[in-house]
């Protein structure tokens, strides 16, 4: 992918609570998958390349309550940060 467009945006990720479902929707919208893997906390992810019709690929990532807070602490932890650079400009 690098080759044929450089370096810069790669894949657009969406939480899904039926990955199983999720996976097998793509595969009927003729999208195979390119990588899977575990990812830490035993969450499942799945890429495909949807280059066809979006900018990049897509990642199917297994919702779940780790996750979910995972995020929002992220979320939460970039918030003040947020309010800095906002009150700079």
């Amino acid at each position: 992918m690098i080759d044929e467009r450089g370096y810069g945006f790669h894949h657009f990720g969406c939480a899904t609570t039926s990955f199983d479902d999720s996976v097998t929707a793509m595969h009927e919208q003729g999208y195979q998958t390119v990588f899977s893997a575990v990812a830490p906390g035993g969450v499942r992810v799945a890429y495909f390349d949807t280059r066809d019709v979006l900018p990049g690929m897509t990642e199917l990532i297994e919702a779940s309550d780790a996750l979910n807070a995972r995020f929002t602490a992220m979320y939460q932890a970039a918030i003040p940060y947020w309010s800095r650079s906002a009150s700079a400009g």
